[in-house]
């Protein structure tokens, strides 16, 4: 059986002695943890002090109305543990456990899980005292031994998380996500084709010669923009309209005037001249049909 006393309640029953000078004593509260009907841990989590208790020699004198009062209170104050054991102190006479201790442990402490725990706050020493074969002796660590609990126990309210096992299972969670990411990232650039060197793209040169639309001996002549200034327009003129050009501009050009715009657009079957396109094909009448 493993005996556990939580830090907590030695330093609680240290500062007891100290503010009360003399020998003190208590009960233990906590929890067993059994597997069936064996007794595998006692844990002690909490105590009470007998306040008021009558020293004898080198313990106090534990009366059952003095037990009684302690087992009320525990009840109110830390009703999920149950009476596991007491202390008691022998200040500057060292841990041991006396015949009047063993009269009182076998008294009011009979269970077989029932520990017992002495402290000497000046030489700063203790010891535990458990059940073993019907006598008590000294705890000196897990036993194998068989004991027995006469009352089933309660399971505990709460359980401490490990925190290395907390933060290994996230480090855990945190590697799975990085290799899931890991794998679909390698699976969608492996659909993607790998380029084996930079690509020429193959750029249609523009066919300098005039297009031709008619048989070479009758072509209609084309207008070059740049060079056709403020001229009278010969018979079946083609021009190709340019960016920035408008119908007022072209008129102007070609027939010395804006104000045949209306004839272009007549003549070409345009109906919106805001919708002129560079590019956009545009046949010019001869100026005897452009005359108003």
């Amino acid at each position: 059986m493993r005996v556990h006393v939580a830090q907590v309640v030695k330093s609680q029953i240290d500062v007891w002695a100290r503010q009360e000078g003399q020998e003190i004593g208590g009960i233990l509260l906590g929890r067993v943890q059994r597997s069936g009907e064996l007794v595998r841990s006692v844990r002690v989590e909490a105590a009470l002090l007998a306040e008021g208790a009558e020293s004898v020699g080198s313990s106090i004198r534990f009366t059952p109305e003095l037990l009684d009062d302690l087992t009320n209170r525990a009840k109110v104050e830390h009703p999920a543990f149950q009476v596991v054991g007491w202390f008691h102190t022998h200040n500057g006479l060292g841990a041991f456990f006396s015949s009047y201790d063993t009269l009182v442990h076998k008294e009011y402490f009979p269970l077989p899980w029932q520990i017992a725990l002495v402290s000497d706050p000046e030489l700063g020493n203790e010891g535990i005292y458990v059940w073993q074969n019907q006598e008590l002796v000294p705890y000196e660590g897990e036993s194998d031994a068989e004991w027995y609990s006469l009352i089933p126990t309660g399971s505990p309210r709460y359980r401490l998380v490990n925190p290395r096992r907390f933060l290994a299972s996230i480090a855990c969670v945190v590697i799975l996500v990085a290799a899931v990411t890991g794998v679909s990232r390698w699976r969608s650039n492996s659909n993607v084709p790998v380029s084996t060197g930079p690509e020429q793209e193959t750029v249609q040169q523009p066919d300098p010669s005039p297009t031709q639309t008619t048989d070479p001996e009758t072509a209609i002549p084309e207008v070059d923009p740049a060079n056709s200034g403020d001229q009278l327009v010969a018979e079946g003129t083609k021009y190709i309209v340019q960016p920035n050009d408008t119908i007022w501009e072209i008129s102007r050009r070609f027939y010395g005037q804006g104000s045949y715009f209306g004839v272009i657009l007549e003549h070409n079957r345009i109906e919106d001249p805001r919708k002129l396109e560079p590019g956009q094909e545009l046949w010019l009448p001869s100026i005897v049909e452009a005359s108003p």
